[in-house]
């Protein structure tokens, strides 16, 4: 887990961020899932103050989990960014045999 301090030439003043990351790391099976295994799981905030109610806004958002399926590493990333926009979802498959059979 840890905590963000940065500056944002994009956002109003005070033109600051604050973030907040936190993470699990693992190497445990998902009970009565034998064949998925969750390695990573995490995300992270980033709040910007402001001077009018709410106080903060949101300036971005991002979450993260990876792993194993079937003996195939996968892993899926989100991501919002206020300032500009942009929200993007990247989904990855590795080590993709489709003539390995698990299910017997």
């Amino acid at each position: 887990m840890g905590a963000i301090l940065s500056y944002d030439s994009t956002a109003p003043p005070p033109s600051l961020s604050f973030g907040l990351k936190a993470y699990v790391t693992s190497t445990v099976m998902v009970k009565g899932f034998p064949f998925i295994q969750i390695k990573y799981i995490g995300g992270d905030i980033a709040l910007t103050p402001m001077l009018v109610f709410p106080w903060v806004s949101l300036r971005s958002v991002s979450f993260a989990a990876g792993g194993t399926v079937l003996g195939v590493d996968v892993a899926i990333q989100m991501m919002f960014e206020q300032p500009t926009g942009e929200f993007g979802i990247a989904f990855s498959l590795a080590n993709l045999d489709l003539q390995v059979s698990h299910c017997r």
